[in-house]
């Protein structure tokens, strides 16, 4: 009798055990969610960000200035020796090192343990201490901001064309169209990272606007970047296209220099560049459409007599007939190599604006 009581008491706690463990599993499973869903931001914001942060440190009989630093993932040191002599530099700590610094020269070293590490060298007063965190990202980071600035609102790249504003509502609504907007950590939902966004990190600016030598590089395959700090990037900007979302819209003036901003947001800037020249045989310039229609198009079209009586007769209502669909209403439904702009990715106001500005523009 009293092991036939222990095994239905061991039964009943087995049971108890079972009932409260799937009672309370949605819960536990959408907690571990949310903490997979703000780790994987918090890496997509280190990718985001500078490839590697140098740090300068001066060397002098005097000491080390500064004599304390703590060192961010992916950052390096800059020793720059003025004793007039050459010095060895030397690490105990979490970061035992040494490094020859030719006078007058600089040596850079990279602290990738975490702890806190003493630096000394011969004939130079005090120490500096440096505390270092985590290890380098590996591979580094996409460095994003160089482009898009610090916070993905946009910037100049290094050949001085707009990089686009990563906030905008038209990637927004790009994001949501390829089911990205499930992803938002508040909805509790598996995230969908194959979208949109996803595709342009991985692929690269030919995703965005066709143009096979933008320069937005493919970070897929070869590129540079793992599939997971893909979709962190991913996630991270995500979260910025769900918080557009969430925002009211607000109506955009019809005014030549909303229009311009329209220009960068919509990603005309991608093909057309900066100053509005476009790229010889791929792209048209835009320079002159103000006054006449652009004719000389890489991919001639069938329409091209209605092209040009539609803007003869109204310019602004071929504009958008051609930027809502070229394809549709000048080349019988075959492509023309300029996207199409509906509704739901250029708003009526955006649109009126954009053409505003695209008619300013006159040689």
């Amino acid at each position: 009798m009293r092991f036939k009581a222990i095994a239905i008491f061991l039964m009943s706690g087995m049971a108890l055990f079972t009932a409260f463990y799937w009672m309370t599993d949605g819960a536990r499973r959408e907690s571990e969610f949310r903490a997979q869903q703000t780790e994987l931001i918090e890496l997509g914001t280190l990718y985001f960000g500078p490839d590697e942060i140098i740090h300068t440190v001066t060397v002098s009989s005097a000491g080390f200035e500064p004599a304390v630093i703590e060192i961010e993932i992916n950052a390096s040191i800059n020793f720059t020796n003025t004793l007039g002599a050459d010095i060895t530099l030397r690490g105990t700590g979490s970061h035992p090192f040494e490094a020859e610094v030719k006078a007058g020269k600089q040596a850079k070293t990279r602290f990738q343990s975490d702890g806190v590490t003493s630096v000394t060298a011969d004939g130079v007063a005090g120490t500096l201490e440096v505390t270092s965190g985590p290890e380098f990202l590996s591979p580094l980071g996409a460095n994003c901001a160089r482009c898009h600035g610090a916070d993905g609102t946009g910037g100049v790249t290094p050949l001085g064309n707009q990089a686009p504003n990563l906030h905008s509502r038209a990637l927004a609504n790009k994001w949501k169209d390829t089911g990205g907007e499930v992803a938002n950590i508040d909805d509790g939902a598996p995230p969908v990272l194959n979208n949109y966004v996803n595709w342009a990190i991985r692929y690269g600016g030919i995703v965005v606007s066709g143009n096979a030598k933008s320069e937005m590089p493919a970070w897929g395959a070869e590129g540079g970047l793992t599939l997971n700090q893909i979709d962190a990037l991913t996630a991270l900007v995500g979260t910025w296209a769900n918080e557009t979302l969430q925002q009211p819209v607000e109506g955009i003036p019809d005014t030549v220099e909303a229009g311009k901003q329209v220009y960068v947001d919509a990603g005309c800037v991608n093909c057309h560049q900066a100053d509005y020249s476009g790229v010889a045989g791929t792209f048209p310039s835009l320079l002159n459409i103000g006054n006449e229609p652009v004719i000389d198009l890489p991919n001639p079209i069938s329409g091209l007599d209605k092209l040009q009586a539609d803007y003869a007769a109204n310019s602004r209502t071929f504009l958008e007939m051609w930027i809502r669909d070229s394809a549709t209403n000048y080349n019988g439904g075959t492509a023309t190599g300029m996207l199409p702009y509906p509704e739901g990715s250029l708003s009526a106001d955006a649109l009126k604006a954009l053409i505003t500005f695209l008619l300013s523009l006159k040689q």
